[in-house]
């Protein structure tokens, strides 16, 4: 599973229930197991960095240990994507 969450909000109250929302829908329908993978954006706004890392904690502790991906460093995500899809032994077939 794969979800982009934003988390440029204007406040920290807001920053935190997005990523509860995020957690939830994590878990949401489990009948089959499966990865999530978080990526996420950083809010624009000075002062709520405090806010924003306590939403990355808070993603972290979703259930299936998933991978969080901060928007600066998309590069990697997009890179580990490809090797998945290359080593997939469906490709090409």
């Amino acid at each position: 599973m794969y979800e982009p969450v934003s988390f440029d909000l204007a406040d920290a109250e807001g920053i935190k229930s997005k990523a509860w929302l995020g957690h939830l829908s994590a878990v949401a329908d489990d009948v089959e197991p499966f990865k999530p993978h978080f990526i996420v954006g950083a809010p624009a706004t000075e002062g709520l960095e405090d806010a924003y890392r306590s939403a990355l904690a808070i993603l972290r502790k979703a259930p299936n240990h998933p991978e969080i991906y901060e928007e600066s460093k998309v590069d990697d995500f997009v890179a580990k994507i490809e090797d998945e899809v290359r080593s997939s032994p469906h490709v090409g077939n």
